[in-house]
């Protein structure tokens, strides 16, 4: 139950939480395959497990829409040879983005 209200959330209110309990139910929807896999418990921790997945992606998704740099023509100008480096996300949005790519 409190899994369900945990997955059913914003992913964005605490990214680690929320793969932790990923994690969990993806360990709940093992065991109950190994061992009841005809029970109810494994369709609905499949479809709790695909709720959180589509979350997830939907985070990656706003993350890069929202947190993400937008390059002008101007800022890729430089003097020399080499294009100058520019950074295009802020710092908690590469290590949100790193988070959910790792899962």
């Amino acid at each position: 139950e409190e899994l369900d209200r945990t997955i059913s959330n914003d992913v964005s209110s605490s990214l680690p939480e929320y793969i932790k309990n990923m994690k969990e139910l993806s360990r709940a929807i093992r065991f109950f395959l190994e061992n009841n896999p005809n029970s109810n418990e494994v369709k609905k921790l499949k479809e709790l497990f695909q709720t959180g997945l589509e979350n997830m992606c939907k985070e990656f998704e706003d993350v890069l829409k929202k947190r993400s740099r937008n390059v002008t023509i101007k800022d890729m100008s430089s003097d020399g040879d080499k294009l100058p480096i520019i950074p295009l996300l802020i710092p908690e949005a590469k290590e949100n983005l790193c988070l959910i790519s790792k899962w």
